[in-house]
């Protein structure tokens, strides 16, 4: 099911943003760091709250 993200997906989101950063990295070491993200924990809760850019999921029992 696709809906939008809430404050307990945060963790996931950060898991799923650093494996798409490493996806980067491999590519291009010069341009992007090992585990980092583009987004902390803080930012991502500020942007889920803004209805203008809504973030979504998709939520597979539970799992996001």
């Amino acid at each position: 099911m696709i809906r939008r993200a809430k404050k307990e997906d945060i963790k996931r989101i950060i898991e799923l943003l650093h494996q798409v950063n490493m996806v980067h990295h491999v590519l291009r070491p010069d341009l992007f760091k090992p585990h980092t993200t583009k987004y902390n924990e803080q930012e991502l809760e500020g942007m889920l709250s803004d209805d203008s850019k809504p973030i979504f999921v998709c939520d597979e029992e539970g799992m996001v």
